[in-house]
C-alpha cells in the first residue's frame, strides 16, 4: 500500500549507551527529566528550569522528546535510558522512561520525571509546522501514540513517587502560580518567570476562523438547482 514505506518498529533491544558506560562516568545525585511528545511544550519549561536549577554536577537537568532526534529514517527503537555525555545512539529514538527511572534510582540517583501534556491535536499539528524530520500526518499519529504509552506506563509504575504531570494549557492559563508549584515540588527556589506566550492561541484562533467562515463560503459557492 501507499503507507508500506511509513510503518514504524517500535523494538525494546538493550540500549548500547546503558551496555557501554564509561567507569569515570559521575552521575547527579539529582536528575530532573522533563519529557513530551514532539510539539508538547515540553522544550518551554526545560528552558524555563535550566534558567533556575544550579549549575554544579549535583543536579542535572534533562530533556527528551518522543522521539527523540531526526533521521530520514523512520525505524524507531527505544533504549533504556538517556545517559549524560553519551552518544551511543540511533539518529531517532524514543527512550522507555519507566526503565530511564529504574537505571538512575538503582545508581543512587534522585530521578524525578515531569510529564509534559498538551492538547494531542495541537501538539500534532505543532510537529507538523515545525518540520520535525519531515514526518508524514500519518507517522505523526503512530508515533505520538507510541509515546503516550511509554509515558502512560512510566506514570502507572512510579506514581507521583517520581513521575509529575504538568499540564501546557494549565501553565499558560496560571502562570505565576501553577510555575512556582512546579518549582517547589521539585525543589528549586525560585521567583524567576518567563515569558507566557500561549502557542494554542494560533491553532485555536484558525478553528474559530474556519467555523464561522467555512460554512459561509461553501454556501457562497454553491448552486442551487431547480426543483
Amino acid at each position: 500500500s501507499s503507507t508500506a514505506k511509513h510503518v514504524i518498529s517500535v523494538q525494546q533491544p538493550k540500549s548500547a549507551a546503558t551496555d557501554v558506560i564509561p567507569k569515570d562516568l559521575i552521575l547527579p545525585k539529582t536528575l530532573i527529566t522533563v519529557v513530551g511528545l514532539e510539539g508538547s511544550g515540553s522544550a518551554f519549561l526545560s528552558t524555563t528550569l535550566s534558567k533556575v536549577m544550579s549549575t554544579d554536577r549535583e543536579s542535572t537537568l534533562q530533556h527528551i522528546s518522543l522521539p527523540q532526534g531526526c533521521d530520514s529514517e523512520l525505524n524507531t527503537t527505544t533504549v533504556d535510558a538517556l545517559l549524560p555525555e553519551l552518544a551511543l545512539y540511533p539518529g531517532r529514538f524514543y527512550v522507555n522512561i519507566t526503565s530511564h527511572i529504574e537505571w538512575y534510582y538503582t545508581r543512587g540517583v534522585d530521578v524525578k520525571v515531569v510529564l509534559v501534556l498538551r492538547d494531542k491535536t495541537i501538539s500534532k499539528k505543532e510537529k507538523l509546522r515545525n518540520h520535525h524530520c519531515h514526518i508524514p500526518p500519518e507517522v505523526a499519529d503512530v508515533e505520538d501514540d507510541a509515546a503516550m504509552k511509554i509515558m502512560r506506563e512510566a506514570y502507572q509504575n512510579y506514581g507521583e513517587e517520581r513521575v509529575m504531570i504538568v499540564s501546557y494549557e494549565g501553565l499558560m492559563q496560571l502562570k505565576q502560580s501553577y510555575l512556582f508549584e512546579i518549582y517547589k515540588s521539585l525543589g528549586i527556589e525560585s521567583t524567576y518567570l518567563p515569558d507566557f506566550i500561549d502557542g494554542n492561541r494560533m491553532y485555536v484562533a484558525k478553528d474559530i476562523r474556519h467555523q464561522m467562515h467555512g460554512p459561509a463560503l461553501h454556501k457562497k459557492g454553491s448552486v442551487v438547482k431547480n426543483a
